[in-house]
This record gives C-alpha cells, sequence and structure tokens, in this order.
C-alpha cells in the first residue's frame, strides 16, 4: 500500500505576518525554523486556525502552565531545584552598572531644630541601632553606654579573676607601652586624661618611687607611658582633701607601741605589792632576780610586740593578692612586612 508524506504549512515568522492568511478549521501553520535556546533545543512556535480569524489574529498554541521550580537566591545569583531534589548551579543575574546620571537640583534647606534630650543632631536614643524612616540613626542607651565606658576603662586599672593576661590589657607593673602601638591611650593622654596622675617624664628616682601609682611619659614629646606600678602595693581611695596627692607612696610604718616597766621592791621585814610590766614588756616565768643590799628586784625578759598586736614578717593591713590589669583600648593595625 502506497503512503503519501504529510506535511504542515510552515515559513518564517515575517512572512506569515506579511500574508496573514486564514488557516482553514483545525489546520496547522508552523514558523520555521525555529528558535535555539540557550541549552541548545530548538524551539518552534505555531498556530491553528479556526476558518475565521487571519494569521496576525490567532493566538499561538500553548500548553497548561507548569509548576514554578523552587529557587534561593544568594546576593544577586539564583539556582534552582531539579526534579530529582538536587540543585543546580548558582547564576548571577546582575547586569552592567549603568551610565550615572546627572546630578539633580539641591533640594530646600531644612528648618533649623535645637536639639532636645532625645536627639543629637541626626542621632536618636531610641530602641536600638537602626535607621529610623526620617534617616536618622537609632542608638539605645545600652550601646551608649557600652560605647562610653569602654572609653572611659582606658587606663585604668582594675582587679582581674586570673593570672592570665587578656587581649588588649598590661599589668599595672611599671612596664612601657607604646603609643604606636595603643593609640587609644595615645588620644586619651592628649586629651588630657591623666591630669593628676601624671609625674614629669624626666622626674629623678626618688620621685618616681614616691609616685608608684603615677603614670610617666618617656619624654618631652612622648612616644608612650610608663604604667603605675602597683604590684605588691595597697592602694587607698583618694578624694579632694585627702592627706595626700592622687599617686603618692606612702613607707611601710606601724603605730607606736608603748608599755612600762614592771617591778618588785622588799626590804627585810616588810612586805609590799608586786608591780607587773605592761604593755609590750615580757616578765618571764622564772624571771632573774637582782639584789642590791637589803633590796630585791624582779627582772623585765625585753619586748615582745606580739603581746598587744598581731606580728610578721610584714607590717600590713588584711589584704589580698589580686592580680590588676589596664585596659590599653584596640591596638593599631600594623602593616605586615613583605
Amino acid at each position: 500500500m502506497p503512503t503519501y508524506p504529510y506535511q504542515n504549512r510552515r515559513d518564517t515568522p515575517e512572512n506569515w505576518q506579511s500574508a496573514n492568511p486564514v488557516l482553514r478549521e483545525g489546520e496547522m501553520g508552523i514558523e520555521f525554523p525555529g528558535v535555539v535556546g540557550e541549552n541548545g533545543v530548538e524551539i518552534f512556535k505555531f498556530k491553528i486556525g479556526d476558518g475565521v480569524r487571519a494569521w496576525n489574529d490567532l493566538p499561538y498554541a500553548s500548553g497548561p502552565a507548569g509548576p514554578s521550580p523552587e529557587f534561593e537566591w544568594s546576593g544577586t545569583s539564583i539556582r534552582f531545584k531539579n526534579p530529582d531534589g538536587t540543585w543546580g548551579k548558582y547564576i548571577n543575574i546582575q547586569g552592567p552598572q549603568g551610565i550615572k546620571g546627572e546630578p539633580g537640583d539641591p533640594g530646600p534647606a531644612g528648618e533649623a531644630v535645637p536639639a532636645t534630650t532625645t536627639s543629637i543632631g541626626g542621632v536618636i536614643v531610641g530602641d536600638g541601632l537602626e535607621v529610623t524612616e526620617e534617616g536618622c540613626i537609632s542608638v539605645s542607651n545600652e550601646y551608649i553606654s557600652m560605647f562610653s565606658m569602654s572609653q572611659l576603662e582606658i587606663g585604668v586599672p582594675r582587679p582581674w579573676r586570673s593570672t592570665t593576661l587578656p587581649p588588649n590589657y598590661c599589668w599595672a607593673n611599671g612596664d612601657f607601652v607604646a603609643f604606636a602601638d595603643w593609640p587609644e591611650l595615645k588620644a586619651v593622654y592628649e586629651a588630657g586624661g591623666f591630669a593628676g596622675l601624671l609625674m614629669a617624664w624626666d622626674a629623678d628616682g626618688e620621685t618616681q618611687a614616691a609616685n608608684l601609682g603615677q603614670w610617666r611619659p618617656d619624654a618631652a614629646q612622648p612616644t608612650g607611658l610608663y604604667t603605675p606600678n602597683l604590684t605588691g602595693q595597697f592602694l587607698r581611695c583618694w578624694g579632694p582633701g585627702a592627706e595626700e596627692d592622687a599617686g603618692a607612696w606612702h613607707r611601710d610604718e606601724i603605730r607606736n607601741i608603748t608599755g612600762n616597766l614592771g617591778s618588785a621592791v622588799c626590804r627585810t621585814g616588810v612586805d609590799v605589792t608586786y608591780k607587773a610590766p605592761t604593755g609590750a614588756f615580757n616578765m618571764p616565768a622564772s624571771g632573774a632576780r637582782v639584789t642590791l643590799s637589803n633590796t630585791t628586784s624582779r627582772g623585765v625578759d625585753g619586748i615582745d610586740a606580739s603581746l598587744v598586736v598581731p606580728t610578721g614578717a610584714q607590717n600590713v593591713p588584711q589584704h589580698i593578692w589580686q592580680p590588676v590589669i589596664i585596659y590599653l583600648g584596640q591596638p593599631a593595625q600594623h602593616e605586615e612586612l613583605a
């Protein structure tokens, strides 16, 4: 039985639009050749006639829309989930930056508003660190306090919980710290933050020994500071009207210890009351006796301060050996040498 080839009508899109024929009902017209997509697949578009409308009035044949694939964004890149559940590669869909437009005319000057207790220029004390609809930065009181405290802590000796030095701190032991390494410490110094606790850079050894709690620059144009040397020292709270200057050092001393010598004197045939020593003077259990003519006295062995005060190797108040550190601020960002 003979077979006959069957071909649908086909032509270029331009020829279809130019001829604009009316296709018979059910007749197919194909735009040829098709369009090759990025994946290399050739896609053909076609229309089916109804015997009434011309080509240009007919819609292209199409099926129902398929489900939208799942996708994820990463910046300006997107990727889609494959039918097998795996993810495809990210594709950056950001286009090239356009040509910069001409600047617009300056806007009208804003009305000056005096500062209030809740605003500082464009900064508003609010609920957190964010930008408001008016373009102001909203900063919480906690954030301001945290920032302020970090600045106030620079150069302040403080007790520490460990014998391991934390980052950005040094020991309060008289070491030298360089401004080149600690720019925030330098800023505090140049702003007068060590006023009253700063000795002259060329102070002699006697002055340095008498002011262990003070800072000292290393030169007339200083490159850094020597920290207070608080190692082994006791700290007393200073305030206006105190007996000594802030940072001054005081020698080791105790209050005076006094006592009276005891005695016992008797004459032959006469009884008298014995007077024992008092205070820090010690009388042994079997004290020596000295006889002078018809007089007998009981001797005193010596002075013993432990009879009236606790004694030890040092004259000290009750104390704890507590590590003391100093915050230096954020370190300088030095460039790595090649």
